[in-house]
């Protein structure tokens, strides 16, 4: 499993997120019985950034909490049966499968959390998760 996190802005938790995106990207998988390891890249962006990105590819004039854009389609979620008729679904260096990118929005983890009443930790946890599924 590889996890590459970028951080377009300036990260200060009390707690390591990177280890969290992680424990949740891992968690998620087996809870999806993802057969194979994978790689995905997590980017940490802010609201203006997510905006552009969501404008562009979803003409969605907004921020937004979260982004993916998976590598591979999917007949369902969790369904890898037709992953391997692709070799383009796979990393050709590691053999990883490559799930894509996840964008998430640090400005919309705060603002949720707040707005929520819970923790930014549980806020992006929850932002990760579905990514998987």
């Amino acid at each position: 499993m590889t996890i590459n996190i970028e951080e377009e802005v300036e990260i200060k938790l009390d707690f390591d997120h990177a280890e969290l995106i992680n424990t949740v990207a891992k968690a998620a998988a087996e809870h999806e019985e993802c057969p194979y390891d994978f790689c995905v890249n997590v980017v940490l962006t802010d609201n203006d950034s997510i905006h552009e990105i969501n404008k562009e590819y979803r003409n969605v004039d907004a921020a937004t909490d979260v982004l993916s854009f998976p590598m591979a389609e999917y007949p369902a979620p969790g369904d890898f049966s037709h992953i391997e008729d692709d070799p383009d679904n796979f990393d050709p260096d590691t053999g990883e499968m490559l799930l894509g990118d996840i964008m998430i929005s640090m400005d919309k983890v705060y603002e949720q959390a707040e707005k929520y009443g819970h923790s930014v930790k549980r806020e992006l946890a929850f932002l990760v998760a579905p990514c998987f599924t």
